[in-house]
C-alpha cells in the first residue's frame, strides 16, 4: 500500500489529468487493428495498484517461431490462460461487453503462447488483464510462469511482492520477491519504497524500512529530489522531525538545482509544516 508523502500531493493533480487522458487514449485510439496484435482497453474498473512497473496496455504478441528453442521450458501448469475469473465486484462494475472482450482477448495470446511460450510480455499481458478483474490466483500464476520465462526480468518479481503482500497475504512470498526484484534492478526507486512500505504497512517493522530506504542513497543518484522526500516523509511519520528535516533539506538543495520551482514549493511548504511540528 503506497504512502503518500509531499511528492505525491504534488504530483496529484498531474496524475488526474494524466489518468483523463489516458483514458480517453484508450476508449477512442487503442482499438484492434489485425490479428497479429492484441491491443487491451482499461475498463472504467477500480483496481488496486499492481506496482512500479507493469505492461504497456498495448501488448503487441511477437509471430510464432521467435522463441529460443537453446532451452526448454517446464509445461504451464496454473490457472487456464484462457479463464477470466472476474471476481463478482469486478464483473458488476464493467458489465458483460468488457467481459467478453477481455476472454475474447485472453484466448487470443492462448493461441499465441501455444506457438511461443517465451513471450515474456504476453505472460504480463496475461497477469495485466487478470488482476484487473481480482483474479489474484491467475494473476500470480502468470507472474510466476513470467520468471520462469525471464528469470532475469525484474517485473514478475516486483508486481508479486504486491500481490503476496497484500491480496494473497504470503509475506515470506511478498519478501522474496520484493527483494529478488531489488536484487535484479537496484536503480529502480519504486522497487525500495514498495518493499519499506510493505515492511512498515504489512509486517509492522519500520527499522527494516528505514534500512531498505537508506540502502538506496548508495544507488540512486542525489541529484533526484524524490529520493530524499521519501526518506524525509518516513521520518516525518515516524515523528522523527530532525530526520525528517534533515532529508527535506537535502530533498531543497535538490530541487533547486533541478530549477523545479514547483516541487521547490512543494519541499518549502512540508519543511514549514514539519518545523512546525519541533
Amino acid at each position: 500500500m503506497q504512502k503518500f508523502g509531499f511528492y505525491h500531493y504534488l504530483a496529484i493533480g498531474i496524475i488526474v489529468l494524466l489518468l483523463g487522458i489516458t483514458g480517453f487514449y484508450f476508449f477512442v485510439f487503442w482499438r484492434q487493428e489485425s490479428a497479429s496484435e492484441v491491443v487491451f482497453e482499461t475498463p472504467g474498473l477500480a483496481t488496486s495498484s499492481i506496482g512500479g512497473e507493469g505492461v504497456d496496455p498495448e501488448l503487441k504478441i511477437l509471430p510464432a517461431g521467435e522463441a529460443d528453442q537453446q532451452m526448454s521450458l517446464p509445461s504451464y501448469t496454473g490457472e487456464p490462460i484462457r479463464e477470466l475469473n472476474p471476481s463478482p465486484q469486478a464483473a458488476a462494475s464493467v458489465g458483460v461487453l468488457y467481459i467478453e472482450k477481455y476472454q475474447k482477448n485472453l484466448a487470443e495470446i492462448a493461441e499465441r503462447l501455444e506457438k511461443n511460450p517465451r513471450n515474456y510480455d504476453a505472460w504480463l499481458g496475461i497477469a495485466y488483464i487478470k488482476k484487473l478483474f481480482s483474479n489474484y490466483i491467475g494473476t500470480r500464476d502468470a507472474w510466476e510462469y513470467a520468471k520462469i520465462v525471464s528469470p532475469d526480468s525484474p517485473t514478475a518479481y516486483f508486481n508479486l511482492g504486491e500481490l503476496y503482500g497484500y491480496e494473497l497475504k504470503d509475506p515470506m512470498k511478498a519478501e522474496e520477491n520484493y527483494k529478488s526484484a531489488l536484487r535484479l534492478n537496484p536503480y529502480n526507486f519504486d522497487y525500495y519504497r514498495g518493499l519499506a512500505n510493505f515492511y512498515e504497512d504489512v509486517l509492522k517493522t519500520p527499522e527494516k524500512a528505514e534500512t531498505i530506504l537508506l540502502s538506496a542513497l548508495d544507488k540512486i543518484p542525489h541529484t533526484e529530489v524524490y529520493l530524499f522526500a521519501e526518506i524525509g516523509a518516513f521520518y516525518r511519520d515516524q515523528k522523527n522531525y530532525a530526520k525528517a528535516i534533515e532529508y527535506f533539506e537535502k530533498a531543497l538543495v535538490a530541487a533547486e538545482a533541478a530549477l523545479d520551482p514547483a516541487v521547490k514549493k512543494a519541499v518549502e511548504t512540508e519543511l514549514n509544516y514539519i518545523r512546525s511540528k519541533q
